[in-house]
């Protein structure tokens, strides 16, 4: 047996040793939250129970095999602490062999507050730090199942002054304004939701703000340029931001625009084979163009020399000619007018007075090309007529033959000059007679693109033949 004195001296420091103990672990800090729990590895292991204290809820095994593998379970603190013990309870189990390690870890550093090995059973087992270490989340490195199944950790929490945050203006860009038109909202946005913004303006004789009740407007005043300053001053948790400017433009009123009229009069009815003859219409507005357009161009069609607009009657019908004209900076686009004109076929035995009526059909051409000349005089001046390509003979003779007991009395021809030209070869226009002889009457060369042309070259406004035939 042993010494009794001795023995009783033992007892006696033990039970010293641990009031000792006891009363360190009482003195070691207030209890700290924990606001998150992420594990490495999600392997399924349920940790939320370490969040309470409640001793019937407790962290269950988990046996699967992702499970059975080292892992780090991070426990987020409620805020920055210097940790002076962490306590956890030790349910059943030991692992020496695969022990549980708890860091303190602060940003990126780890400091080793000691290792769990699960030899006690239904106890809480103490982590006392010597010295306060400075954390702002506690680490559990893991096997498997061999946790604490409940933790409270205890430090000093470390007070930090607020960091104030940048305040950022967003204010958008202003759109130019006139004159004499109503005052509009200034809106600009912050992330500092605190302190209101305000405004100024560089020259309040174009641009004056004013604040009613926090609601910023702009009124408009002369024509000229200010730029308007958006500020905000800061508080305890925001800085000042820094100003954020945006130019303004108002302009001079536009001037009124006058209503154009057309004054357009009703246009008598025509015979076909007429002679062309003059449009006109009259505007209050004398700076902008009267422009004419058919509605039926093989009845009548339209064209433009020079500014002086005629009309060149074509096969009996009805069009319409309408009037227009655009506007400018003075006055608005006028109301088309539009007239009707009628186009009578020539009655028996009138003499022709004007354009001659040619049946198309009767054209053909001493060549090999497929085409023939029959949209010569369909009137339709947008489109090309087709004369056929790949000819073995290249200067060629088109003719339109009179019918037995026909006569034409040609005065005037009108050429309508669509794209290309060839001057150095023209196309020459001639009447064969009823002696047989072939006398030229005109030319065609094509350089007055887009226009109506007489049959001399040298003379395109010249209509009227020097010499008529017949």
């Amino acid at each position: 047996m042993g010494n009794p004195n001795k023995a009783n001296l033992l007892v006696a420091y033990l039970i010293s040793y641990l009031l000792i103990l006891s009363a360190h672990a009482q003195n070691t800090g207030t209890r700290i939250g924990i606001t998150a729990i992420t594990p490495s590895i999600n392997t399924g292991q349920n940790y939320n129970p370490w969040l309470n204290d409640n001793m019937n809820d407790l962290v269950a095994d988990h046996w699967a095999p992702i499970n059975q593998q080292y892992i780090d379970v991070t426990l987020t603190l409620a805020s920055q602490t210097n940790i002076t013990r962490v306590s956890l309870y030790d349910y059943q189990g030991v692992f020496m062999n695969r022990p549980a390690t708890v860091y303190a870890q602060n940003g990126s550093q780890r400091i080793l507050l000691g290792t769990f090995t699960g030899q006690t059973y239904m106890n809480w087992v103490d982590m006392v730090a010597n010295t306060p270490v400075t954390a702002d989340a506690i680490i559990i490195h893991k096997y498997g199942n061999n946790i604490p199944v409940k933790l409270k950790i205890f430090g000093n929490p470390i007070s930090t002054a607020p960091v104030q945050v940048q305040s950022v203006i967003s204010f958008g860009a202003l759109a130019t304004r006139t004159v004499g038109t109503a005052a509009f909202d200034l809106i600009a946005s912050s992330n500092n939701t605190a302190t209101p913004i305000t405004f100024t303006s560089s020259n309040s004789s174009v641009v004056s703000v004013s604040n009613t009740s926090g609601r910023w407007q702009a009124t408009v005043g002369v024509a000229g340029t200010a730029t308007i300053t958006a500020s905000q001053a800061g508080n305890s948790a925001y800085l000042a931001a820094a100003n954020v400017t945006q130019p303004l433009t108002v302009q001079a009123p536009a001037p009124t625009q006058v209503q154009s009229v057309i004054s357009f009069p009703a246009i008598p009815n025509k015979t076909a084979g007429t002679a062309a003859f003059d449009l006109v219409a009259s505007s209050n507005n004398t700076v902008a163009p009267i422009t004419f357009v058919s509605s039926n161009p093989a009845v009548v069609t339209v064209s433009n020399s020079g500014g002086r607009w005629q009309a060149l009657v074509g096969t009996p019908g009805t069009a319409t000619i309408t009037a227009s004209q655009a506007g400018n900076s003075s006055y608005l686009a006028a109301a088309n007018v539009s007239q009707s004109l009628t186009v009578q076929a020539v009655s028996s035995g009138t003499p022709l007075a004007g354009k001659i009526p040619l049946d198309p059909t009767r054209w053909y051409q001493i060549t090999n090309s497929p085409d023939d000349l029959r949209a010569l005089t369909d009137g339709v001046t947008s489109a090309n007529v087709p004369n056929g390509y790949g000819r073995v003979i290249n200067t060629y003779d088109s003719f339109y033959p009179l019918k037995p007991g026909e006569t034409f009395r040609i005065e005037s021809i009108r050429l309508f000059d669509g794209w290309g030209q060839n001057p150095t070869a023209p196309m020459t226009i001639s009447v064969i007679t009823d002696s047989w002889q072939r006398v030229i009457v005109g030319a065609f060369h094509g350089v007055n693109d887009q226009q109506w042309i007489g049959p001399y070259p040298n003379r395109p406004t010249t209509f009227t033949l020097d010499n008529a035939i017949t």
